[in-house]
């Protein structure tokens, strides 16, 4: 494989998986060095063939777990596979290459049940394509890492099954699976249990069925809109959207959300935003940092915030800006006229705080993490953005930002660009990406600091 061939497939195939990751560069290399190792600084190096004397470098600011490592390697055996045919036909070789990611990917989950892993994708795929009933099938299952033997005189695949309408009524994923042994063969019905602990790193839909993939099992879902979800060790770890993967670093984002001095509400954030991922409704929260709270008031309307020491802030805000600042002719009278309640009591009174009392009642004094997590991507779908303090506090919620000038894209885009600035802030979209944003002070603007 050429060099340029090698970089072009670990931009494409492997730096894309892991969030926040990128190619830094190459190192010089030698016959004695492996092929797909762990390199200074928890970074990748990779080659393509043991005797080459480069290892470009891949580098994220969390360092690679090993089962990450095991991935690449099992991703760059699998790619090399399809090379060694020179295929020149670039349908055929895409196709190929797809394929060759995902038996990566099962391969790294599970040596044991790679065939059935694979096979279930592949069927869960076409399924993702289809209606029944006018209506987009949802499907759960989860694969035993033993060949636990089917002692009924019925044995069935799960493909037989699944070549059938009826079994799109059998198993959700959220509420009950269907149980495969590690060669497919279908064992039984099972009815996830209720769990107390909402702390899981599932979309909130799926903590179930995540918590119940543990000990070597690995569950595969579908969701309603066509996209594989993959759970293993208690955790979502990869997803097929819109006919992409991606693997999810959880440590990675939560790590990147702040400073490690709030965990609790780092985690919370972080949790929220992948629930209204997959719920596809959309969102805008931003997590403050300490030295940014007041700051960012500038950019909030005085009538969306929630508490009044933020509330008296604003005011005095407003009142020193008062008169500084020009206005044209046509906001001359709308200016002039403007007349803020003096307090925050006075204003809970007026016509123009429904939205605020009634958040008020609904969060009940609680911090943003002391929530009911469903609770909390309730309240992120409500149009606007949710702004949260460095302890939890919830500033607002809703909340129409005045954007910086210059700023382009939609308005969910341009308010998390511009509180960006002040911690980091995360725009999902309705078609379920994640885009997370900060401050670069040395390039004075905001920047992303990943995408998943």
């Amino acid at each position: 494989m050429q060099k340029q061939e090698f970089v072009e497939l670990v931009q494409n195939f492997i730096v894309p998986l892991f969030t926040g990751s990128e190619l830094e560069g190459e190192e010089e290399s030698t016959i004695r060095d492996a092929e797909v190792a762990q390199g200074a600084g928890g970074t990748i190096l990779c080659k393509p063939h043991k005797n080459d004397d480069y290892r470009l470098i891949i580098r994220r600011e969390q360092p690679f777990k090993r089962f990450e490592i095991q991935l690449v390697r099992a991703i760059l055996e699998e790619l090399s596979n399809v090379y060694k045919y020179n295929i020149r036909e670039v349908a055929y070789k895409k196709s190929l290459q797809q394929y060759a990611l995902e038996k990566a990917i099962c391969k790294s989950i599970s040596d044991k049940s790679v065939d059935t892993l694979l096979a279930l994708i592949y069927e869960l795929t076409i399924w993702g394509s289809r209606t029944y009933e006018g209506e987009r099938p949802t499907f759960g299952f989860i694969v035993s890492p033993r060949n636990i033997n089917d002692k009924t005189q019925t044995p069935i695949h799960f493909t037989k099954m699944l070549s059938r309408d009826f079994s799109t009524m059998l198993s959700d994923g959220c509420t009950g699976v269907m149980f495969i042994n590690a060669k497919g063969m279908l064992l039984n019905y099972y009815n996830l249990p209720n769990i107390s602990d909402q702390n899981v790193y599932a979309p909130f839909d799926y903590i179930k069925m995540a918590k119940a993939c543990q000990k070597g099992r690995v569950g595969i879902a579908l969701i309603n809109n066509g996209d594989l979800l993959i759970f293993s060790e208690g955790e979502l770890v990869f997803a097929k959207r819109r006919g992409s993967w991606s693997s999810f670093s959880h440590d990675e984002i939560i790590q990147k959300i702040s400073d490690k001095t709030k965990p609790e509400v780092q985690e919370a954030v972080y949790l929220s935003a992948l629930d209204v991922s997959f719920a596809h409704t959309g969102a805008c929260i931003c997590y403050l940092r300490k030295d940014q709270e007041k700051s960012a008031l500038k950019h909030i309307d005085i009538y969306d915030l929630l508490s009044e020491e933020m509330y008296n802030a604003k005011l005095e805000m407003i009142k020193a800006n008062k008169g500084k600042e020009q206005v044209d002719e046509d906001n001359m009278e709308e200016n002039e006229n403007a007349d803020y309640p003096e307090s925050f009591s006075e204003f809970l009174k007026s016509d123009k705080a429904v939205k605020v009392c009634s958040l008020i009642k609904i969060i009940s004094g609680k911090k943003f993490h002391e929530l009911d997590r469903k609770l909390r991507a309730d309240l992120l779908a409500i149009d606007g953005a949710t702004i949260v303090d460095h302890d939890g506090n919830i500033l607002c919620i809703g909340a129409i930002v005045e954007i910086e000038a210059g700023s382009s894209g939609g308005g969910r885009l341009a308010a998390a660009r511009t509180l960006g600035r002040y911690g980091v802030s995360m725009k999902v979209s309705m078609d379920s990406t994640i885009t997370g944003y900060g401050y670069d002070y040395k390039k004075g603007k905001t920047r992303t600091l990943f995408f998943i």
